[in-house]
């Protein structure tokens, strides 16, 4: 895993340093997990394209709390005869955050080289961090418990998979819609504009 990263960071540092490669672009990928309800991701990548290899680093995030709102108030009492005061106070949540290294190969132009349209089929892998929130108050009678929250935390090497469909509106613009993702498969629009 080491020497497979050692090689892109050697690869992507070889054709930033070739002045014939260096095409830099951004990108920026806005969508909605397809297994997720509530939920929406964005990525932001910063590459080096050249005819029909993309190389760069995206950084993304997904997350169930864009389109949520939480009020959630708990009280405990310091005299045992009260009870805790829970107002509001079920919720859940997840985030996940990654910095990869990503490669694409454009399909369309392996063939045809002037072409406006694009179809990128690629990946990455790198650092990720996934968070997960969730509290609950459903318990029965003989339970001691009146209230629940846990979180829990991963965090280690993740990669994925995106498959992606570009057509170039002038030669620095690109408008497009992808499918993909780090954690969630996720499907969305993607903007992209040479630099």
């Amino acid at each position: 895993m080491k020497k497979c990263i050692l090689c892109l960071i050697f690869l992507n540092t070889y054709l930033f340093a070739n002045s014939q490669f260096y095409n830099p672009y951004i990108q920026l990928d806005a969508g909605i997990p397809l297994d997720q309800k509530d939920a929406g991701m964005f990525c932001l990548e910063f590459g080096t394209s050249n005819k029909c290899l993309d190389l760069g680093i995206a950084l993304d995030y997904e997350s169930d709390s864009f389109f949520k709102e939480y009020n959630g108030e708990i009280y405990i009492f310091k005299d045992p005869n009260l009870h805790p005061l829970i107002q509001d106070g079920e919720f859940s949540y997840f985030e996940n955050n990654s910095l990869q290294i990503v490669a694409k190969v454009d399909i369309i132009r392996l063939f045809f080289k002037e072409s406006r349209h694009a179809f990128k089929v690629g990946g990455g892998y790198g650092i990720a961090r996934y968070r997960d929130t969730w509290s609950s108050r459903n318990f029965t009678d003989a339970s001691l418990a009146e209230y629940t929250l846990k979180s829990k935390s991963n965090f280690g090497f993740f990669g994925s998979l995106k498959a992606s469909y570009t057509y170039s509106i002038n030669p620095k613009f690109s408008i497009g819609a992808f499918i993909g993702g780090t954690n969630y498969l996720s499907a969305g629009i993607l903007l992209r504009r040479k630099i």
